[in-house]
């Protein structure tokens, strides 16, 4: 009777000790995350969206991209100088949404996440430009966990607020909103550009140069006179 107390209470201390161990290491099973599908709102811009300017701005141009792309990579040069030439009007905006093809980029979701959690910090355009612009090195990393955080300390981030902001769910389900939102746009490839509610493809930087130019035409004809900024000249 003894004996059966023994082993009794032996394989109960066993069950408790795995149980906390699987508590405080953080290795529960967490419900998985929904399966992107079209969203019936579909939105360029959300109110969690990374921008560069104003929601509201007269032309709005948003990319869909994955960090792990790299045609994305060989795009972000084109955006950049898009940027530079259009960020300081007040009527121009640029917003990044998050679109990772998981199935042939594996590391692009999870890179997602880290730069969604270095936005927490206000370290996301920091991140993102980091992400593309040394993607041969962490895209075929052992650990990208790692790098990801070698790129937060780099930036200054508070390093368990962004170990936590990485995993919070809350911020995960708005890069799937993300995905969503481009499958609503019959986003298939990346990057896709949606300008103000329009898909387009980008070719080149005269080509996309030449349709922010156009958006900005539309948006002076449907504003009062006297009231419309023109667009940036070259």
């Amino acid at each position: 009777m003894d004996k059966e107390k023994v082993i009794i209470g032996v394989i109960t201390g066993v069950v408790i000790l795995v149980g906390a161990i699987l508590f405080f290491s953080g290795s529960t099973n967490p419900d998985p995350l929904p399966t992107p599908v079209p969203s019936t709102d579909k939105q360029a811009v959300r109110d969690f969206s990374q921008i560069l300017g104003k929601k509201d701005a007269k032309v709005v141009l948003v990319e869909f991209g994955d960090y792990q792309c790299p045609a994305c990579a060989a795009a972000h040069p084109i955006v950049k100088q898009l940027l530079q030439k259009y960020g300081s009007s007040p009527d121009f905006a640029f917003s990044f949404r998050n679109f990772p093809l998981s199935n042939i980029h594996p590391n692009a979701r999870s890179a997602a996440f880290a730069a969604e959690a270095a936005g927490r910090q206000g370290k996301f355009w920091q991140f993102h430009d980091y992400l593309y612009q040394h993607q041969n090195e962490w895209s075929t990393a052992g650990s990208v966990s790692s790098y990801y955080e070698s790129v937060a300390q780099g930036l200054g981030l508070n390093m368990d607020q962004f170990r936590k902001d990485s995993s919070d769910r809350a911020l995960q389900l708005n890069v799937i909103t993300d995905i969503s939102d481009g499958l609503a746009f019959q986003v298939d490839s990346t990057p896709t550009f949606v300008l103000n509610g329009e898909k387009i493809q980008l070719q080149n930087f005269n080509e996309l140069d030449a349709k922010i130019q156009e958006a900005y035409v539309k948006a002076t004809l449907n504003t009062t006179p006297g009231t419309s900024t023109p667009a940036p000249q070259q």
